[in-house]
């Protein structure tokens, strides 16, 4: 067994002009010791000649000598190199920058001879010292890393980050063959290892002087969040057990996923931050789309934050004890307007008679509004299989607002299920549809709807996951105030006594001067939400739609959609502040100012600023997607299962670069009402 009482592993990288005061202040406060010690610099590849300076040493010091990696590895790699030789009882490194003086080592043993197995320097504990020279954005971002690295590990220590940490060798022995990190992220992981353990850590302030010069940049804070990451997955897994937690091994897979995402979203929340103060650097340079930038990344963390509490909100719309003791069972008409759907219209109407739901309280009615194709054969073929299937055959075609005011006028139902002609319910969650109106306040219940040709290429993946989002995330932020802006028209529900009265208001709207032929259940949500009445989504239920497969598809249907929202936007603005004040403030308003400057912003940053002041749109652009990596994270928050996450990324690209111009076009064709029929 070695005599040595103490160990002191300094690793170095091109410290050539500082190593040798460090070893100086050792030799001066080792040479009046009465115990036996070893100084190992590891030298991590340095290309200054460090470790020929520490070698002119060694005739002075007996204990010294110099370990070097063949090439540079990191920090973490070079403390665990001189802790894998070293044999002291007590193990300390520190760093080659003598920021902490050995002299607090006096402070130190007297810990560890109490019982303590580690005992770590920190500048935020009491009587702590900091003389720093460095700038005021390092110790911010210094700030927020210790604030993400205790949220995210749960240590107790307040400073994980200074490089003066002293072990026992039992401690040392334990520790260190499981790190694994070998940068700058490895006192994170040394603390984490310990707490597994159930290993004792004192915290003791200490004078840290800081000289400049730091080997830490900006990108090292990045480095450090990734390697936080597989600290935490790493224990998540029981890797940093001596004992390995089989219970934790054998049931990790939902708690590790959701701590994965969480730290993730940190991760990326930390990432934002730094790129948002890089705009705050040029803030003076274009400060109209800096604010702009702040404006919109605030109103959809907003958004964000608030779907986190659509479960509660939508568990509140049915009181369970105030329910009816009988099944809620009102009778049901189904709604479909189609023209041309001969491919698709016959899964549509089987679904809607296979709905889980009393067969004698559903009614299907079918307008076929002047199809040139077979769509009235097949509906024929259809109504021979299911007797009670009503069909009104229009000889021309009248647009789909004229063939869901015919059908709610003269349907039987309490409530009215609105389909498109190519879209359906999936059959067993379709009560679900109907148990939000046992609440007398909702008029109208928006179901969850997913692509049934997501799989097909490209285009229709990217849809899948806006779709996702656009429902789970965005309307269930409505839902939680009980007002979505948009009951979309592949599936939703009317209660018909609130739809009734203004049937022929929203039938025959008109914006300058011509009827409105798009944006038909917007425009019907819209007069919902002006008579007072509360409109919900729920995602208890499971709808299918066919999204366009083409670019020439998915223009029309995003300019159809931008069209609708012009015009509604306008219609809405009247009232929306009068029936929904916090909504019309804090959502709407903002939501209708983003559309219209976002195709000027985006022009400003892409185009106008890269040429006229030579500003590369590179923090823009990767602003815009880190947000898109944090409503990805809630993406999968909400369906782990969903394998269509990654094509938001491109969803939201193409935006930057395409679709948010659509507005502009939209609005200069405002007065071309094509497109508008089925």
């Amino acid at each position: 067994m070695s005599n040595l009482a103490l160990s002191i592993i300094i690793p170095a990288y091109n410290e050539a002009e500082r190593i040798g005061v460090t070893i100086e202040s050792l030799r001066r406060y080792l040479c009046n010791k009465n115990f036996q010690y070893e100084i190992i610099v590891v030298d991590d590849g340095s290309n200054d000649g460090t470790p020929d300076i520490v070698r002119t040493y060694q005739s002075s010091i007996p204990g010294l000598r110099v370990l070097e990696n063949e090439k540079n590895r990191g920090k973490g790699y070079s403390v665990r190199h001189g802790m894998s030789v070293a044999s002291g009882a007590h193990r300390l490194f520190m760093d080659a920058d003598n920021s902490v003086d050995i002299l607090h080592l006096d402070m130190f043993l007297p810990w560890m001879n109490k019982g303590f197995d580690i005992t770590i320097g920190s500048i935020r504990t009491l009587n702590a010292a900091v003389h720093e020279k460095n700038g005021w954005h390092r110790r911010v971002l210094g700030d927020l890393s210790k604030f993400l690295i205790r949220a995210a590990t749960q240590l107790q220590v307040k400073d994980t980050q200074r490089g003066f940490k002293l072990f026992s060798a039992q401690a040392a022995e334990t520790i260190f063959p499981l790190q694994t990190i070998e940068r700058f992220g490895f006192d994170i992981e040394l603390l984490v290892i310990a707490k597994e353990n159930r290993l004792a850590v004192k915290e003791l302030p200490v004078a840290w002087v800081n000289p400049g010069g730091s080997k830490v940049s900006l990108t090292s804070y990045v480095h450090t969040l990734w390697e936080l990451f597989t600290i935490i997955r790493n224990r998540v897994f029981g890797k940093y057990s001596v004992k390995i937690n089989k219970f934790l091994r054998f049931d990790s897979s939902k708690t590790s996923y959701k701590m994965i995402l969480i730290f993730l979203g940190i991760i990326s929340l930390f990432l934002l931050i730094l790129i948002k103060s890089k705009t705050v650097v040029e803030f003076q340079n274009d400060p109209m789309l800096f604010v702009y930038s702040i404006f919109v990344t605030t109103f959809i963390f907003s958004r964000l934050f608030s779907s986190l509490f659509y479960n509660h909100s939508l568990s509140k719309v049915i009181d369970i004890k105030n329910s009816q003791k009988e099944e809620y069972e009102p009778l049901v008409s189904f709604v479909i307007p189609c023209k041309n759907e001969a491919e698709a219209i016959y899964k549509t109407i089987t679904q809607c008679f296979e709905s889980d739901y009393p067969k004698n309280k559903l009614e299907v009615i079918v307008i076929n509004d002047g199809s040139t194709d077979n769509t009235m054969e097949v509906l024929k073929k259809i109504k021979r299989k299911y007797k009670n299937l009503i069909i009104v055959n229009w000889k021309i075609n009248k647009g789909k607002r004229y063939g869901m005011a015919e059908g709610f006028r003269i349907s039987k139902g309490e409530i009215i299920i609105q389909l498109d002609s190519d879209s359906y319910i999936e059959p067993k969650t379709f009560r679900n549809l109907i148990k939000p109106f046992q609440n007398l306040e909702i008029a109208a219940v928006c179901a969850h709807a997913d692509p049934t040709n997501a799989n097909k290429n490209f285009i229709t993946k990217m849809q899948a996951a806006y779709y996702f989002m656009s429902f789970r995330i965005l309307k269930a932020a409505e839902s939680v105030f009980m007002s979505v802006f948009c009951c979309s028209g592949c599936s939703s529900a009317y209660r018909k006594s609130v739809v009734l009265p203004i049937l022929d208001e929203w039938l025959n709207e008109m914006f300058l001067g011509k009827p409105v032929t798009w944006g038909d259940d917007r425009a019907l949500t819209s007069w919902i939400l002006k008579l007072g009445h509360k409109v919900i989504y729920t995602d208890k239920v499971k709808a299918f739609t066919i999204v366009p497969d083409n670019v020439r598809q998915l223009f029309k249907q995003q300019l159809r959609w931008k069209k609708s929202w012009i015009i509604n936007g306008i219609f809405t603005s009247r009232f929306i502040y009068k029936q929904h004040l916090f909504m019309a403030l804090f959502y709407f308003f903002p939501l209708l100012l983003i559309s219209f400057l976002t195709p000027f912003m985006v022009f400003r940053a892409m185009i106008y600023s890269p040429i006229a002041k030579g500003t590369l749109p590179i923090y823009y652009i990767l602003g815009s997607m880190m947000v898109t990596t944090i409503i990805v994270i809630f993406y999968r928050l909400y369906a782990p299962k969903n394998k269509h996450w990654l094509y938001l990324y491109a969803w939201s690209f193409l935006n930057i670069i395409i679709f948010s111009y659509i507005i502009i076009y939209a609005a200069i064709r405002i007065q071309d009402r094509g497109w508008g029929t089925r």
